[in-house]
């Protein structure tokens, strides 16, 4: 009995720390600042649509059609392609 006695306080300070410490982890992921997704320059204001996309080493190309006319943006591999882009 007296063996839990002594062991119980560094446990229950263990236990405080270690709440602590996932309590700041979690609220450090919660605010950390998602990335910014790359804008496409509006000139017209015309919306086309994603046709297609093909991988090209370290970037990902993606096709547009723009009502009858073509367009392309390159973005990072792992990025996925927006669906609609103003041109």
């Amino acid at each position: 009995m007296n063996a839990l006695k002594n062991a119980l306080p560094p446990l229950l300070t263990a236990l405080v720390i270690w709440g602590i410490v996932i309590g700041i982890g979690i609220y450090a992921a919660q605010s950390a600042e998602l990335p910014k997704r790359q804008h496409v320059a509006q000139y017209s204001g015309q919306l086309c649509l994603l046709a297609g996309e093909q991988v090209s080493g370290l970037n990902k190309i993606c096709y547009y059609d723009c009502a009858g006319s073509s367009a392309a943006i390159t973005i990072s591999n792992v990025s996925l392609c927006p669906f609609s882009i103003n041109r």
